[in-house]
């Protein structure tokens, strides 16, 4: 990916060209030749922009293992009906699903003799917050970096709320 879109600045590759007036390279599929305009988005809140972007030990784990952390601080899991496929031959996953997507969300409280998982953590036993995501998530993250993720938590979520709207609708022409 090495040339950008002259009109939102969007990285393409050479063969994803689709015009070419004087100097400027035109693309169709990030902006519809300028048609669609999105609003900027704003760097993540601390430590969350630094986790992405430092070269520390604790950033290069936290991104390697991203989708674990992701999953840790999930309130629902997805769920499948229908016709289900991975591929994941030569080239990147895809999941193909022919029938129902849908979220798991579960009861409030977990089940006896059960670690609480997903939204339960947030309102169920919240002195052993880390610890129950640590057991539910079983997957390889650092727990002091999962500490720093869980206070910020609601933080995060506060600076995504006003980005909805720009991902929750139909593009249009302006």
């Amino acid at each position: 990916m090495n040339i950008s879109c002259a009109n939102c600045s969007a990285l393409h590759w050479a063969g994803e060209l689709n015009k070419k007036v004087g100097n400027r390279q035109l693309f169709s599929m990030c902006c519809g030749y300028g048609k669609i305009k999105l609003n900027a988005l704003l760097p993540p809140p601390e430590p969350l922009n630094h986790l992405l972007t430092a070269i520390d030990k604790q950033s290069k784990e936290f991104r390697r293992n991203i989708r674990n952390y992701n999953n840790a601080l999930a309130m629902t899991s997805i769920g499948a009906s229908g016709n289900i496929a991975a591929h994941t031959t030569n080239g990147i996953f895809t999941y193909k699903l022919h029938g129902q997507l849908y979220h798991r969300i579960g009861s409030l409280l977990p089940e006896p003799n059960r670690t609480p998982a997903f939204a339960q953590i947030y309102i169920y036993d919240t002195d052993h917050e880390v610890d129950n995501r640590l057991h539910a998530c079983q997957a390889d993250v650092d727990k002091k970096t999962l500490e720093q993720l869980q206070i910020h938590y609601f933080l995060f979520m506060s600076f995504l709320a006003p980005l909805l709207p720009d991902f929750n609708f139909i593009p249009t022409t302006r």
